[in-house]
């Protein structure tokens, strides 16, 4: 590390500390302040956010952190890639009683097209009680509630 990023690092440890660790009371805007804040308390989430903003700005644009960071993601993108492409798949093992072609995570299917199937009764009968007419028979049912 350069030593101006430690003593950024020094100087934003220090922003934090002086926030929420040694001032004591709310903090108050001053009544000159611009853009209208003037004497207005500030609460602790708008310091926590502001002091992160602030935070997040110096450390990846006035320290090489940035360019670090990218470098790693970058670098671990290319690894995962690497590996999924390399990979060779193990051969995945039937469970007792089934195929091994009919689960989804950790669900039968037939289970899965059981619960669909009941909803599509109950949506048919729903449809048979308005008289099976169609999109007529809801809107003078939805009409008739009104």
């Amino acid at each position: 590390m350069h030593p101006s990023s430690i003593l950024t690092i020094v100087l934003l440890c220090a922003l934090w500390v002086g926030l929420f660790v040694v001032r004591k009371g709310p903090l108050r805007v001053p009544a000159g302040a611009p853009g209208g804040f003037g004497g207005r308390t500030v609460s602790v989430g708008e310091q926590v956010v502001v002091a992160g903003c602030v935070t997040f700005l110096v450390v990846f644009v006035f320290t090489s952190v940035l360019s670090t960071v990218l470098t790693a993601l970058g670098l671990a993108a290319a690894a995962i890639l690497a590996h999924a492409t390399l990979r060779e798949p193990a051969p995945i093992e039937a469970p007792e009683g089934g195929d091994g072609g009919d689960t989804f995570a950790g669900f039968q299917s037939g289970t899965l097209r059981a619960g669909w199937g009941a909803i599509r009764d109950n949506a048919m009968s729903t449809f048979a009680s308005l008289g099976g007419h169609g999109a007529n028979a809801a809107h003078a049912s939805a009409s008739s509630l009104v």
